[in-house]
């Protein structure tokens, strides 16, 4: 299952090229964020990485003592989906498979 090329951005683990992008429905309340990665040039199977929680970020809404989901899809960093990616190899996701999608959850401690 390949995702489209539009929207998503490359990254390079351990000398391996991949796409991702963030996958997000507005809705209130806000659900969990996706992050769908996928190896670059090769079909296979997509891995969607599911977040406990939007990221905040709390310069969007200085003044309110209340923090709210960030809309910004940006507060998701490659820092933070190579650590998402390196968690989906170790949970036994092989992008070159031909199941289309693995899903795995992301603990709170690895989503900030």
């Amino acid at each position: 299952m390949a995702m489209p090329k539009k929207g998503t951005r490359s990254i390079t683990v351990d000398g391996v090229d991949y796409r991702w992008r963030v996958s997000r429905r507005e809705t209130d309340p806000p659900t969990p964020a996706v992050v769908v990665i996928e190896r670059a040039g090769a079909a296979g199977s997509v891995a969607a990485v599911e977040l406990p929680y939007l990221k905040f970020d709390p310069w969007l809404y200085l003044g309110d003592p209340s923090p709210r989901p960030s809309p910004m899809l940006e507060t998701v960093s490659p820092a933070d989906v190579e650590q998402y990616i390196r968690r989906a190899l170790q949970a036994g996701w092989n992008p070159e498979s031909q199941v289309s999608v693995f899903n795995l959850k992301i603990a709170s401690e690895l989503a900030v």
